[in-house]
């Protein structure tokens, strides 16, 4: 069941109202009921996955708070990395390869049902989120819980279970723990973030996906100017998709009474790439750099190791998404701006450079997304000796910038996306002006609810 549903949000009313009327002992359970409906309804087989994963880790790290000899610690270390890291490789990768390429279908063994099943839902979010926690433990930085519900709770959140943000322990885990007191405050503005994103979803990520699928699905050459367009649009279209799924999930979260962290900011105050990837799915590149890269951080290493280093993140982040040729270009394009961006930054006369680069990046991430249609990639190895008809791409911009331009003006001036905010708007007139404008665009528009998320695929 996707948060672009609208029967979504009368079941998360009623749990919210549940959760409200209930005694603090009380209130765990009830989210943890609500979370295991929201996946089981996805798939009872992956919910099983899941459970039997989270599980494996509940018990290491417990074994790994009594046990104080290192090599013990670092073989139950190895069994929780062995556990999600294996079925994370197997779903996403190892079928994938094995699928693709005939001679590993020939060497290693093939499950012809497994093929059938798919994905499992958010495995890429939750099973970082799970290492995140026995890592921890791990480290010493915090203490197991022998609280299973809690810990299960702590994986199976709902509101950020199946696309992010990618939370630690040491945050979700302490304020499910934790007493809270829920605000009358902390409900309208959460209310107010959930509207927000499901107008977001609705009125402007649902539109640009349709000139998009139109132009991805075309054969033939699409001339330079629309294909350079259409990379913009789509990096435009996973800020949109993304963060509106992001702002539901910390409003929902907002309403219960828990903090999640922000992952996503606006992208267009970026000036340069390495600005624009503090702003971009900063959990994951967060994550990724606490716990894959400063644990091999050498402190007397070359400048040169240290970008190959930020090289080697961005090509992580960019097979997370997806073992495809176009996300690994994606990873490697990234990483070679960063460091050009950090080389340029060093000299005040060549600023601007850093502009362009920023510019580079946000076309060409858009352009290396859209290359996973064959269609597509086509058209653009057609287009560059063609400049096309112009009259598309002022029809084109005529039409973004309608759905797209309101949300930008808005998200430039609240407060929606900035840490500690207690209010995202001020008054009664902002607040009042929003939700009426939101309301009559998702009365109008809400028939195009229901097509999922991007990141439901990673």
């Amino acid at each position: 069941m996707s948060f672009d549903n609208f029967i979504f949000w009368i079941i998360f009313v009623f749990v919210l109202a549940l959760y409200l009327v209930s005694k603090r002992t009380l209130q765990n359970y009830i989210l943890l009921a609500a979370s295991f409906f929201f996946y089981s309804f996805w798939s009872l087989k992956f919910t099983a996955i899941l459970l039997v994963t989270s599980t494996i880790d509940y018990i290491v790290a417990i074994l790994l708070d009594r046990t104080e000899k290192l090599n013990h610690r670092r073989a139950l270390l190895g069994v929780s990395l062995f556990s999600n890291i294996g079925v994370l490789f197997f779903f996403k990768y190892y079928l994938f390869f094995t699928n693709s390429y005939q001679s590993l279908g020939d060497i290693f063994p093939a499950f012809p049902e497994l093929y059938k099943w798919g994905l499992p839902l958010g495995i890429s979010f939750y099973t970082f989120q799970i290492l995140s926690y026995t890592i921890d433990v791990y480290k010493r930085r915090i203490k197991a819980t022998n609280n299973w519900a809690n810990y299960t709770l702590f994986v199976m959140f709902f509101p950020q279970l199946v696309a992010g943000p990618i939370e630690k322990a040491r945050s979700l885990l302490r304020q499910i723990e934790a007493d809270r007191n829920v605000s009358y405050n902390d409900i309208e503005q959460g209310a107010l973030l959930c509207l927000w994103g499901y107008f977001k979803k609705i009125f402007a990520a649902n539109a640009l996906t349709y000139p998009l699928a139109f132009y991805t699905a075309h054969k033939g050459p699409l001339g330079l100017p629309l294909v350079l367009l259409l990379g913009l649009l789509q990096t435009i279209l996973v800020y949109l998709d993304f963060s509106a799924y992001s702002d539901m999930a910390r409003g929902m979260a907002r309403c219960l009474g828990i903090k999640l962290i922000i992952n996503y900011r606006p992208f267009w105050f970026a000036k340069n790439p390495t600005e624009f990837w503090q702003r971009w799915h900063t959990s994951l590149t967060n994550w990724i750099r606490e716990y894959v890269v400063l644990p091999i951080r050498n402190k007397n290493a070359s400048l040169t190791v240290e970008y190959f280093k930020i090289i080697f993140v961005m090509v992580l982040v960019g097979l997370w998404h997806a073992p495809k040729l176009n996300w690994l270009l994606f990873g490697l394009f990234n990483g070679i701006l960063i460091v050009a961006d950090q080389l340029l930054a060093k000299s005040k006369n060549i600023q601007p450079l850093r502009y362009v680069l920023f510019l580079f990046l946000i076309f060409g991430c858009g352009l290396l997304h859209l290359m996973s249609e064959p269609a597509f990639f086509q058209s653009v190895s057609a287009s560059f000796n063609n400049i096309s008809d112009l009259t598309y791409v002022s029809e084109l911009l005529l039409y973004t910038a309608s759905f797209v331009l309101p949300v930008f003006i808005v998200e430039s001036f609240a407060k929606f996306h900035e840490a500690g905010e207690k209010n995202y708007l001020q008054g009664f007139f902002p607040k009042a002006f929003l939700v009426s404008a939101c309301l009559i665009g998702i009365l109008f528009l809400d028939r195009k609810a229901g097509q999922g998320f991007i990141y439901f695929q990673f």
